[in-house]
């Protein structure tokens, strides 16, 4: 049931985000892409309210400013797991 409302979602929201996107490029925030504000709203935004209805989610859409999401990606930034180093591995060099 959860992936049969998850592609209506998206079919219902995908103008919303594409005009928040486009909303982005014009003020110069061009590597936002449309997955990335997937991302934000999916696994960050939206993940305490449930219980929030397409309209609802709609216009909260509408609503994310570009400090909301840029705070999304230094979090996910911070907490990504970074590969270590291999001293004794010179490929990892050149």
């Amino acid at each position: 049931m959860e992936a049969n409302r998850s592609w209506k979602d998206k079919l219902f929201l995908n103008k919303s985000v594409k005009t928040k996107c486009k909303e982005f490029h014009e003020n110069g925030y061009s590597s936002v892409q449309e997955l990335d504000l997937w991302e934000y709203l999916v696994t960050y935004r939206w993940v305490k309210n449930d219980g929030l209805t397409l309209s609802e989610k709609k216009q909260d859409v509408l609503t994310v400013t570009f400090n909301d999401f840029f705070d999304f990606q230094r979090i996910k930034a911070q907490t990504r797991d970074v590969k270590r180093f291999d001293w004794n591995d010179i490929e990892d060099i050149l």
